[in-house]
């Protein structure tokens, strides 16, 4: 991480997505930032291209910021610079088609000598035709609220060793869309821990007006 040049870049990437109508253009943006006058850390995020401008700024904007959360303090410094700090971070557009963008930020931190690192994270969604975040109640039937909570619980401590209580994470629980279903996390004792819900599972329990419509037309 060692850099003697003072110049500050901005390096973007290519499309790498956009082949069907119904997806959302994605591009890799990153941006190096300074610790120090010759070492320099990396943030990683992803943009949506958008036709409708306002929408597109909304959603990149809250991105970036959440990829700036991550920016490490000067009080790092000389732990990453000398090599006693191993740091990863980025946030990645997991799932951008049918008026949803699923983005998924973390960052892995360890020290040098300690029994492991650790994780944070934080998820965010939005619905492509206003650039507004949305929950993942706001997917589901609010009649049928009640009956998936009780389903992901079941299934996650049918899956899980954890013995945890996780009922209190639901109402705002943090999750993520990709072309199989939607993968619920939990924030536990021993970091993210994942709940993978099919497209199918989540059937009877979505809002059929919804941004989850789409689910048994054969075009997830």
């Amino acid at each position: 991480m060692q850099l003697t040049i003072s110049t500050f870049l901005i390096l973007t990437a290519g499309t790498i997505l956009g082949q069907t109508a119904d997806t959302i253009p994605v591009i890799h943006k990153s941006e190096k930032y300074y610790l120090s006058k010759t070492c320099y850390d990396i943030l990683y995020w992803d943009e949506v291209t958008h036709k409708d401008k306002v929408i597109e700024k909304v959603i990149n904007q809250t991105i970036k910021n959440a990829a700036y959360s991550y920016k490490l303090s000067k009080d790092n410094a000389e732990d990453r610079c000398h090599n006693q700090m191993e740091y990863e971070q980025e946030c990645k557009i997991v799932y951008a088609k049918h008026d949803l963008v699923s983005c998924n930020c973390s960052a892995y931190t360890y020290y040098k000598g300690a029994p492991h690192g650790w994780r944070d994270f934080q998820t965010l969604n939005f619905d492509a035709k206003s650039g507004k975040q949305i929950s993942f109640h706001s997917l589901i039937d609010s009649t049928k609220i009640e009956a998936i909570d009780s389903l992901i619980i079941l299934k996650f401590k049918k899956e899980s060793n954890y013995q945890e209580e996780w009922k209190d994470q639901l109402p705002g629980i943090a999750f993520t869309i990709n072309d199989k279903g939607i993968s619920i996390i939990f924030n536990s004792t021993f970091g993210p821990t994942d709940l993978d819900l099919t497209f199918e599972e989540l059937k009877p329990f979505i809002n059929k007006s919804g941004l989850l419509k789409f689910i048994g037309s054969n075009t997830n």
